[in-house]
């Protein structure tokens, strides 16, 4: 009797053991995945989203400028401005790689003096592609400025996403002093 009672109880413990191994390993399986969402994947699909939210202000601030006779919002108040005419939601003002501040991206100064766009020239889009429209910076509101206030922090300092006159793009660190801030500066390579 007592040989089947210690049978039993080692087929028991061998039970419990794999049990506990199995539990062990599903654990660490969800650590695992809560590491690498931490660290690896969450960077490239707050980075996406982010570029998602500066293809919105494009269209909200191409909207904004159609129905101003092509003049932009004043950088001072774009902020303001694009909200107030229902081109743009509160949400898209925030990078999600930051946690800071109602706003993270700021208007290049210098658009102000570009004057209306006239979509009738199209050469004139062309020569303006290349300049930085929208870029992101750190907590504010209704920012404003150029290269100055520009952040690469939001992206672990690896670029920031830079909305251009002709379209979006994630700007590594080393080469955001390529940039282009004003219709006749000369971009550098």
């Amino acid at each position: 009797m007592r040989e089947e009672e210690r049978k039993e109880k080692s087929q028991k413990s061998k039970i419990k053991k794999i049990f506990l191994l199995a539990a062990l390993s599903c654990l660490f399986s969800i650590l695992a995945l809560m590491i690498l969402w931490k660290f690896i994947l969450r960077t490239p699909v707050y980075r996406h989203i982010c570029l998602t939210n500066l293809r919105e202000f494009s269209a909200a601030i191409h909207l904004y400028a159609s129905d101003h006779n092509g003049v932009l919002p004043t950088p001072s108040k774009w902020c303001d401005l694009l909200i107030e005419g229902g081109y743009a939601r509160k949400g898209f003002f925030k990078c999600p790689s930051t946690k800071n501040g109602p706003c993270n991206y700021a208007m290049n100064q210098n658009v102000e003096n570009i004057g209306p766009i006239t979509y009738n020239n199209y050469h004139d889009i062309v020569l303006r592609s290349d300049i930085v429209l929208l870029f992101e910076t750190g907590p504010g509101w209704n920012q404003f400025g150029g290269v100055e206030i520009l952040t690469a922090a939001n992206h672990e300092d690896k670029g920031c996403n830079v909305l251009f006159w002709g379209g979006l793009e994630f700007v590594r660190t080393q080469d955001l002093h390529k940039l282009k801030w004003k219709p006749d500066e000369v971009q550098e390579e």
